[in-house]
């Protein structure tokens, strides 16, 4: 399988090159977009470029609000493409990152498909399910993860392989389930989707914890990886995606590679572009970084109260923040009308703004970092993905896309290890004058971390923990092939 990584700088034109490039060679394309709110934008761009080139091409978004009757979920929309269109010579589909990671996509032959962004490969849910030990041991299994204490992978009973999806939906004290459910019953199918969990026994989930306050459930972790085998249909397989090699869902796409010949070709793609030269300031407000449940305690809500009345006091209109959803709160001075998510990749919305603000944590929890150790990744990497990169791709939505703008920027991140991420990426840029500056506002944490500072893998030990889970992945599914013949007999 051959894979094509565009790695261009954010705002360098990876986006309009893939969309024009769709329009101009006649083909069936899978466009894949991060969020939901960037489809009709893509939809409108492709459409007007059609007209502008003369071009015949079928423009086809899928997007829940506006499924054909026919249809009852993005899903079945997704897997239905390659049959609907089996006679059109030109079409673009246009889902999001959530419908491709969810869909069997068997069917793409000589489909491309072009993922814009890193797609989140990882999907995890921690739960509590006290009461419901009879309900899991009645329809799935546990096997235990070889190398790994306290790891299971999940499988399904008979029970368990009956029951859909929809019949959980009907289930008001199961239908938070429907996702796991829906992973659990996808793997027995493919093997490249397993389910792992870090239970041994379902009976440890109704085992009350002993806490200050009093008994609590036992929050359990299950993870699904996404694997590149799921895209071994398509005729190419291309990836925008600024710095993709460091971002965490290359090195779990690459541990979990199995028997795939991977051939990856990079480039960095960019129009021909004349960038005014412009100063760029990146502020953070702490030396040492904070997790999420310092940020919740008392001292942490009185320290994000500061941050959010320095901001107040320095950003004007033409300006975008955003936080973690938990920490909205503590901000009741800067305007909520300029608040958007943090996940903003995509966007050329706000390319007016040459103010930017984003307080935001993403460290992973204890059953977090457990589920990563099983795919032989590290915090760091987590951290470096779901935080850093969130907080840069924020933070370039703004006027930094815009070449003939040579207006001062500023930009405001909670911690130093942030604002170093984003400075060195802003910092490649040749029309960017950068400098980096600490606002003493009296937030530094006293907590120290916990654990071993983690520490980012070199390219070698990530091929050695590849080869190892490849090995281990080899074994694991010729157990399963055998099992499920002699089932059959």
């Amino acid at each position: 399988m051959k894979i094509t990584v565009d790695e261009a700088a954010p705002g360098s034109g990876k986006t309009h090159n893939a969309l024009s490039n769709m329009i101009s060679f006649p083909a069936r394309y899978l466009f894949v977009t991060e969020r939901k709110e960037s489809i009709h934008s893509i939809t409108r761009q492709c459409r007007e470029l059609g007209v502008q080139r003369h071009r015949h091409v079928r423009v086809w978004p899928v997007d829940a609000d506006n499924l054909p009757t026919s249809r009852n979920s993005v899903r079945e929309e997704v897997e239905a493409l390659p049959n609907h269109f089996r006679d059109e010579p030109h079409v673009i589909a246009i889902i999001t990152h959530a419908a491709l990671l969810m869909s069997d996509l068997s069917d793409f032959t000589g489909w491309h498909v072009i993922i814009d962004e890193v797609p989140n490969v990882l999907s995890i849910q921690e739960v509590q399910t006290l009461k419901d030990t009879a309900f899991f041991a009645d329809h799935y299994t546990l096997e235990k993860l070889d190398g790994y204490d306290g790891w299971s992978v999940v499988g399904l009973t008979a029970r368990g392989r009956a029951l859909t999806s929809r019949h959980l939906y009907q289930d008001d004290s199961h239908r938070h389930l429907r996702s796991f459910h829906s992973r659990v019953l996808d793997s027995a199918d493919h093997d490249h989707r397993r389910v792992v969990c870090n239970l041994t026994d379902w009976g440890q989930m109704g085992q009350a914890v002993e806490t200050t306050a009093g008994k609590l459930a036992p929050v359990w972790i299950w993870g699904s990886l996404f694997t590149l085998s799921a895209l071994a249909a398509f005729e190419t397989v291309t990836i925008l995606a600024n710095r993709f090699r460091e971002s965490l869902s290359y090195k779990l796409l690459v541990a979990s590679a199995g028997d795939l010949d991977i051939r990856w070709t990079l480039r960095a793609s960019s129009r021909p572009i004349a960038w005014q030269r412009r100063s760029v300031r990146v502020v953070y407000f702490s030396e040492r970084r904070a997790s999420r449940y310092h940020l919740l305690s008392e001292t942490g809500r009185e320290h994000l109260t500061r941050i959010d009345a320095y901001l107040a006091a320095q950003m004007g209109t033409a300006s975008i923040w955003s936080t973690n959803g938990a920490f909205a709160g503590s901000f009741t001075s800067l305007p909520s009308a300029n608040r958007q998510p943090p996940k903003q990749a995509g966007s050329n919305e706000f390319v007016a703004c040459n103010e930017a603000a984003i307080i935001y944590s993403a460290k992973a929890s204890p059953n977090v970092r457990g589920l990563l150790a099983t795919h032989g990744v590290s915090e760091a990497d987590w951290i470096a993905t779901n935080e850093n990169e969130i907080v840069l791709q924020f933070l370039t939505r703004t006027s930094l896309r815009n070449p003939a703008s040579a207006e001062p920027v500023t930009l405001y991140v909670y911690d130093r290890a942030q604002a170093d991420y984003v400075a060195e990426r802003i910092g490649a840029l040749p029309h960017a004058d950068l400098s980096v500056e600490h606002v003493d506002l009296g937030v530094e944490t006293a907590q120290r971390p916990r654990g071993r500072k983690p520490r980012i893998l070199s390219p070698d030990e990530i091929e050695a923990k590849a080869k190892a889970r490849r090995d281990y992945m080899r074994d694991y599914q010729r157990a399963q092939r055998a099992a499920a013949k002699g089932g059959a007999a």
